[in-house]
């Protein structure tokens, strides 16, 4: 009988449930792999079957991969630019992720971030496919998407036109942590809609902010500084229980909500809706 072959989205399925079954899901991280991201991205969507055992592998003990040139510079300045400018022309709001839910920022300090569950000090920013993309940012990510999706099991096309009663959607996510003190917690974050985190660094140390940036955690306690490997342009991809954060941006000088310096970046996530009653979200582990 004629074997219909299998996707490549099938195959990254298979050796996540074999890893996921016979092993605990990795805590810390264990090494920093620098790969470019075209090659990268084109062994993903090939799906030779040593590839995909090697970094699925490779992903669940720990292992982060710096995929260098993801997107052009000047393009990604760019987008920052309208990000920033979107900001300015509505006022700071939070809407819960129902059919019909529109595009927002958000403004996350000291006061509200115990509604989270992670403590953050940052400002979000949270885009959807049903609305009309005022920051032309869905068709820019649109390949490092499908590679996310198909290095997690998925189809390329998955949940793209889902809506929140659906139960799983797409959303595009935008982060600003600000001079000042912007960061993120250490926290871990779901797998059970995708199997990898992606992070598009949308600015770069030494040139947008000095000091703090993106960490992982190692098991006694201490952390991994990522930030030094990361450049403008560049994606990073990990297992999602590997504990991670980002540590105090310039956390020395004034931190102004409306100025465009700081941290840029942007995740781009398919995640339980609210309509969803057991709705699995990131865990805080300090």
């Amino acid at each position: 009988m004629f074997r219909q072959p299998q996707s490549a989205g099938n195959k990254f399925q298979t050796a996540w449930a074999r890893l996921e079954g016979s092993q605990p899901q990795p805590q810390f991280i264990r090494a920093v792999e620098i790969q470019p991201y075209n090659d990268f991205a084109a062994a993903v969507m090939e799906g030779e079957q040593g590839f995909v055992e090697e970094i699925t592998s490779s992903l669940y003990a720990g292992d982060a991969y710096v995929l260098r040139n993801a997107y052009g510079q000047i393009t990604l300045r760019d987008l920052t630019q309208r990000l920033h400018e979107f900001s300015q022309s509505q006022t700071s709001s939070f809407h819960k992720m129902l059919d019909g839910v529109p595009d927002f920022h958000r403004i996350i300090d000291s006061q509200n971030t115990i509604k989270y569950s992670v403590t953050a000090i940052r400002r979000g920013y949270y885009f959807f496919r049903w609305n009309r993309d005022p920051i032309r940012a869905f068709k820019l990510f649109r390949n490092s998407w499908q590679i996310s999706k198909v290095l997690s099991g998925l189809e390329p096309n998955m949940f793209e036109n889902n809506v929140p009663s659906d139960g799983i959607i797409d959303r595009l996510m935008f982060y600003h942590y600000p001079k000042g003190g912007g960061q993120l917690m250490n926290h871990v974050d779901p797998t059970n809609n995708q199997k990898i985190i992606i992070t598009v660094m949308m600015g770069e140390r030494g040139i947008d902010f000095q000091t703090g940036g993106f960490f992982c955690t190692v098991p006694d306690g201490g952390k991994v500084d990522l930030e030094d490997d990361l450049r403008l342009g560049d994606a990073l991809i990990m297992y999602p229980t590997v504990e991670h954060g980002v540590d105090a941006v310039d956390e020395a000088e004034d931190r102004v909500w409306g100025a465009i310096g700081g941290r840029w970046s942007m995740g781009q996530a398919s995640i339980d809706s609210d309509d969803v009653s057991t709705r699995v979200t990131a865990s805080r582990r300090v």
